[in-house]
């Protein structure tokens, strides 16, 4: 890859950790009670997440097509471009690793749409029955 393509991947890698780090501190938010989600929104985020999370899958399903053995060739300078696809597709760093990452994220994000919509249900129930306990 040039360098301007190892740039390229380095930022989208960093980009991702941060998607990552985000679910993560979203997680923690909804659990403190700090972020409510309503029914309605939390089905139209959801859906949306879970048609990214099957596009990611089927990336994923993908990179093993790029893992296979490139017919380069038995000359030297063939090996060595097969095993640097190889690396690529799927060493530390790679597509796949990549993906597996965003797979992740997707997943832990949809969990916590779920969370953060019952967190609100919670609310809206506990402030129900104190306005009732009001009017008596």
């Amino acid at each position: 890859m040039s360098e301007s393509g190892d740039t390229a991947w380095q930022q989208s890698a960093e980009s991702l950790r941060a998607s990552v780090d985000g679910v993560a501190t979203l997680q923690s938010l909804v659990a403190n009670g700090e972020v409510r989600l309503e029914p309605w929104a939390a089905e139209k985020l959801k859906k949306a997440l879970e048609d990214q999370l099957f596009h990611a899958r089927e990336w994923l399903k993908r990179t093993n097509y790029l893992a296979v053995n490139l017919p380069l060739g038995d000359h030297w300078v063939g090996r060595v471009m097969a095993a640097k696809w190889d690396q690529r597709a799927r060493g530390p760093g790679s597509i796949r690793e990549q993906l597996l990452l965003y797979v992740q994220a997707l997943t832990d994000a949809i969990e916590v749409v779920d969370q953060a919509v019952k967190v609100t249900r919670a609310a809206d129930e506990g402030g129900a029955s104190g306005f009732g306990r009001l009017e008596s």
